[in-house]
């Protein structure tokens, strides 16, 4: 869950990175990634909403939304399901 200080960032609790009680502080673009993954939106969903909100080409959103979902990821801080084509 994401604590919004202001509109354009978040804070996220962060439990075991880099610390315990860490908290990881989110620009208006990762709050907004945050906040459509934690809806359990598949990457490419993220994307087309990104695209739309942001006025910014696919390839370059799709780049920047899969390194920065797999920094999370790596960082245990999200998890990244495969979902199967009927899903």
């Amino acid at each position: 869950r994401c604590r919004q200080p202001t509109r354009r960032s978040c804070a996220a609790p962060a439990p075991s990175w880099p610390h315990p009680g860490a908290v990881l502080v989110l620009n208006e673009l990762g709050t907004a990634i945050w906040q459509l993954a934690s809806g359990g939106r598949a990457i490419q969903e993220i994307v087309e909403q990104i695209c739309a909100d942001y006025q910014v080409a696919r390839p370059e959103a799709e780049a920047d939304i899969l390194a920065f979902i797999g920094d999370l990821a790596r960082r245990n801080l999200v998890t990244v399901e495969q979902r199967s084509a009927s899903e």
